[in-house]
């Protein structure tokens, strides 16, 4: 709220409060009196007073002084008392999370005025009033602040008690502060713990034939080398050709020995069977070893599980507290730069 005369602005005004009562407000009318006509009334200048004000601010009691009068129109210097209808509150800065507010009213507290206003009319065809060049013995500016008395991260610096709230909480900031080594012993200690944790993790894969620690993958590739042997060893293809040469060709060649018409087709028959068969034997028992190492596999990595588990706890917990050292020397700087910026603008001494 700013109260300059006939301009009002509410910048960034929140729950205004308009009043109805005229709270017994004194009227005195001093001066000469025109021979036409009367001062407008007691609730004329209330009303008016209530719309330039917005309900925000209510007159209590005021004197009238006649300066002019023509016809219809005059103008007059006022005097009295005004109070607000709620506490109004100005913001005055930050200070880290909290924001700084100076009470420029007091609700219902009588605050002196004077003011000038100009009339129009009479009794009989009603009045039009207009307060101008208003000037109080309290503040120009002030907002309604609806959750002051629930949110505490309000710090009103000309209350009773800003000074026990701001060396409360530089108190608990220095506090957080010096707990500082004392988080950083920890995450000294849970680098040790998570070294050992990370050796049990590593050395759980075993080792080579050669005695050199095996990874991860070393694992998976020692597994399923038992199914690439056994591929290996029992190669279609190398079968095919050892079968012609040590069975199919010795067998063509003991037929035409005995018969120079020699028939052949069951012997090749024989041969493509065989040829077969051993393939289909050899898929099946390569898709058999594959779904046991497989199984193996899973079983070899449900053991580590625990092992890793292990190392990421570790690692979440030191990264928490290396979190928390953050927060603890970014807020501490937050402060240490926003009250030096209160001083040098005399928010705060």
């Amino acid at each position: 709220m700013i109260i300059t005369g006939i301009n009002y602005s509410a910048r960034g005004f929140s729950g205004e409060k308009a009043m109805d009562c005229w709270h017994g407000a004194a009227y005195v009318m001093t001066g000469n009196v025109w021979a036409d006509g009367e001062p407008p009334t007691e609730n004329i200048l209330k009303d008016q007073f209530k719309k330039q004000y917005h309900g925000i601010l209510k007159l209590d009691a005021i004197t009238l002084k006649n300066l002019d009068a023509k016809g219809n129109q005059a103008t007059w210097s006022a005097e009295g008392d005004v109070s607000s209808s709620d506490d109004l509150y100005t913001w005055v800065g930050q200070l880290a999370d909290y924001e700084l507010l100076e009470q420029t009213w007091t609700k219902d507290k009588p605050v002196k005025f004077s003011a000038m206003l100009t009339s129009k009319g009479t009794p009989a065809s009603g009045w039009s009033v207009n307060f101008y060049s208003f000037q109080a013995a309290a503040s120009d500016r002030g907002r309604v602040v609806d959750d002051i008395k629930t949110n505490n991260k309000y710090l009103i610096v000309n209350s009773e008690d800003f000074n026990y709230r701001f060396s409360q909480l530089e108190s608990a900031l220095n506090t957080q502060k010096n707990s500082i080594p004392a988080l950083e012993k920890e995450v000294k200690a849970l680098d040790k713990q998570m070294v050992a944790a990370q050796k049990a993790a590593d050395a759980y894969w075993g080792k080579d034939a050669n005695g050199k620690q095996m990874t991860r993958e070393d694992a998976f590739k020692k597994i399923h080398q038992q199914r690439d042997e056994f591929n290996k060893q029992n190669d279609s293809e190398a079968f095919a050709v050892k079968y012609d040469k040590e069975v199919y060709q010795p067998a063509i060649a003991a037929c035409h020995k005995q018969s120079e018409e020699c028939y052949e087709v069951p012997i090749q028959q024989k041969r493509d069977f065989d040829i077969n068969e051993q393939r289909r034997q050899t898929f099946l028992q390569s898709q058999k070893l594959s779904r046991k190492l497989q199984d193996d596999w899973v079983t070899l990595e449900k053991g580590q599980y625990p092992l890793t588990m292990k190392v990421s706890e570790i690692n979440s917990k030191k990264v928490a507290i290396l979190m928390k050292i953050d927060d603890i020397n970014q807020a501490n700087e937050r402060w240490k730069k926003d009250t030096e910026q209160l001083r040098r603008n005399g928010v705060i001494k």
